[in-house]
């Protein structure tokens, strides 16, 4: 029985925690994402000797 509420309640958790962060982007126009893979741009490090 406590088995059964704990895996309850961890898997609610772990479903509420997906929906809110596929939902995210799309309440928040600053949050972008790379449509393609390698599509990402990051900045030059310029420590290079």
């Amino acid at each position: 029985m406590i088995y059964g509420i704990v895996f309850m309640v961890v898997l609610t958790l772990a479903l509420a925690t997906l929906i809110i962060d596929l939902a995210y982007p799309l309440l928040d126009p600053r949050i972008t994402h790379p449509r393609a893979a390698g599509a990402a741009t990051y900045p030059s490090n310029d420590w290079s000797i």
